[in-house]
C-alpha cells in the first residue's frame, strides 16, 4: 500500500504521492518511516489526524514529482473540511477496527524501518560512504536476498480488496491503482520463483547474518504487535 502512488510498485500510477507523507518518513539518504506514527494515528488512533487526511495523489508522472520533490515544493492534495471530518469520526468511533490493508501498510512500514535503521547502523559500523554507488549496492543485495525467500502466494483482486483500498484513511486508492498493485505484486512473486536463489547469494554490501537478523526481528515485532492488537480487540 504504501508503494503504490509513489510510483515504485505501479510504474505509472493514476496519480502520485510524495514518500515522506506515505511512509511517515523525513527526506534522508536512507529514510526511517515513521511506523509508531502511522500505528498510533490509523490503527490505535490516539494522535491527532493531521488537517490534509485524507490526502488525493497529484495527477503528475513520477517524472514531475521528483522534479516537484527535488525544487522542496508540495503537490498533493489535501483533504476538504468535510472529507477530514468524515475520516475524522470513522477513526474516533468506539467500534473502530483497523482493516486488513490498514494492518498490512503498518507492518511494511515496520519492515522499511528495521531495515533502512539497520542499514544505517551497518553504514556507520563498516565507515561505507553513502551516495549512488552504495544505494546500487544495497539495493542489489536486497533484491538477491529477496529471492532466496520461497515466496508462492499470490495476491487476488476481490470486492473486499477493493473497497479497503477506497476506504484508506490516510488516502485513497482507486480500483486501477489497486489492480495494477496485484499485478506488480504477482509478477514479484513469478519472478522469485523464476529467479529463486538457493543458498548465500554473493552479496556486494552486506553479509548473510545481517538479512538473517533484520528478518527475524522485523518478523517478531510484527508477529507480537498484531497478536497483541488481536487480543486487546477480541479477535
Amino acid at each position: 500500500m504504501p508503494d503504490i502512488n509513489v510510483g515504485y510498485m505501479v510504474p505509472n500510477p493514476s496519480g502520485i504521492l510524495p514518500y515522506r507523507l506515505t511512509h511517515f518518513a523525513a527526506a534522508a539518504h536512507i529514510p526511517i518511516p515513521g511506523e509508531r506514527e502511522f500505528w498510533d494515528t490509523y490503527v490505535e488512533p490516539r494522535l491527532p489526524v493531521p488537517d490534509e487526511v485524507p490526502i488525493a495523489p497529484a495527477p503528475i508522472s513520477v517524472e514531475e514529482s521528483v522534479r516537484l520533490i527535488r525544487a522542496g515544493k508540495r503537490f498533493e492534495l489535501p483533504a476538504t473540511p468535510e472529507r477530514h471530518a468524515e475520516v475524522v469520526a470513522r477513526l474516533s468511533a468506539h467500534d473502530y477496527r483497523a482493516s486488513d490493508e490498514v494492518l498490512g501498510a503498518w507492518a511494511h512500514l515496520l519492515c522499511d524501518n528495521a531495515y533502512n535503521s539497520a542499514t544505517r547502523a551497518w553504514l556507520r559500523e563498516y565507515d561505507v560512504p553513502t551516495g549512488e554507488e552504495t544505494r546500487v549496492r544495497k539495493q542489489d543485495d536486497f533484491l538477491k536476498f529477496g529471492r532466496t525467500l520461497p515466496i508462492t502466494l499470490h495476491c487476488e483482486v476481490t470486492a473486499e480488496l477493493l473497497a479497503q483500498a477506497a476506504a484508506f484513511p490516510q488516502y485513497a486508492v482507486n480500483e486501477a491503482d489497486a489492480r495494477a498493485a496485484v499485478a506488480s505484486s504477482n509478477d514479484i512473486v513469478t519472478d522469485n520463483q523464476e529467479n529463486h536463489i538457493s543458498g548465500t547469494p554473493d552479496y556486494s554490501l552486506f553479509r548473510e547474518d545481517f538479512f538473517h537478523e533484520v528478518f527475524e526481528h522485523a518478523t517478531e515485532c510484527i508477529y507480537d504487535r498484531l497478536t497483541a492488537y488481536a487480543k486487546r480487540h477480541g479477535a
